[in-house]
């Protein structure tokens, strides 16, 4: 049992190892690994949030041949704070998120994206007119699909300032570190 363990670490180091020399060959626009992303939000429906996303790279070389790209899934949430604008009811929302997004990386400095999912948005407040347009009234929770293009800033190798348009969301702006 001792020495299949043994085996078992070793032949995980060396896949550890060829997996890092190919990432460094491959690309250096690309923000290697995993990435944490927090963000504001200022959305269709008069509110205004805060999220947290985590990239999680699955396609790290990319599907065409010739393009730097790479495809990630996306888990993340908004904190949303929703109708502060109107004069209708007010309340708190959360939204946890899952989206798949295909990176596109133009230049050195520059990076675009578009983003595809689908979100739940809880609310506290149940008779919310965002709810009424799809005769869910007196819901606390409905299911939304997500659809966003961004672009990315590189600062460096690690960091990048992110803006992001798409429903549900509306408007983004946030920093990947």
């Amino acid at each position: 049992m001792l020495r299949l363990l043994a085996f078992s670490l070793a032949l995980t180091a060396l896949g550890f190892g060829a997996e890092a020399s190919a990432q460094r060959a491959f690309s250096q626009n690309h923000i290697h690994g995993v990435r944490p992303e927090v963000h504001f939000d200022a959305g269709f429906h008069g509110y205004l949030g805060a999220g947290f996303d985590l990239e999680i790279p699955i396609v790290p070389d990319g599907v065409l041949r010739g393009m730097d790209d790479e495809i990630a899934i996306v888990p993340g949430f908004d904190f949303l704070f929703y109708d502060f604008v109107h004069d209708g009811p007010h309340g708190l929302g959360f939204a946890p998120q899952v989206t798949a997004q295909w990176t596109f990386y133009v230049s050195r400095r520059w990076s675009v994206f578009p983003e595809v999912g689908a979100t739940v948005l809880i609310t506290t407040e149940k008779d919310h007119p965002y709810f009424h347009r799809y005769g869910k009234k007196g819901k606390h929770f409905y299911a939304d699909p997500v659809g966003a293009f961004g672009a990315r800033f590189h600062i460096n190798q690690r960091n990048a300032l992110v803006f992001r348009i798409g429903y549900p969301f509306g408007g983004q702006i946030g920093f990947t570190f």
